[in-house]
């Protein structure tokens, strides 16, 4: 969850769905409206680069829109947030498996 405990924030981020178009109040002052292309978890990507999570967001609205995949643009740095993530989580699974099982080493 968020920082070690529940939180509503969090958990409205977790119900959000791909298409999902928000309203957000991010901790800097900003207010944006956007589409979400990535849920993890407590944690989003939305279609302008925008990152919603616990640590960067005070607010998060469903506006009740939902589009579909090419129905809206993404932004070339979404692209890249979530180019870099899924590298991490390559890099993260192919470690896995190079490691030894645990029960060998005994």
């Amino acid at each position: 969850m968020c920082f070690g405990s529940y939180s509503q924030l969090g958990d409205a981020i977790s119900q959000l769905k791909v298409g999902d178009e928000v309203s957000v109040s991010s901790t800097d002052g900003t207010n944006t409206t956007a589409i979400v292309i990535a849920i993890a978890g407590f944690s989003g990507l939305l279609h302008d680069g925008t990152i919603i999570s616990c640590r960067h967001t005070v607010m998060i609205e469903k506006t009740g829109r939902h589009l579909e995949q090419g129905e809206y643009e993404v932004s070339e740095l979404a692209h890249q947030i979530q180019a870099e993530a899924e590298a991490v989580q390559r890099r993260w699974a192919a470690e896995l498996e190079t490691d030894p099982d645990p029960l060998e080493l005994l």
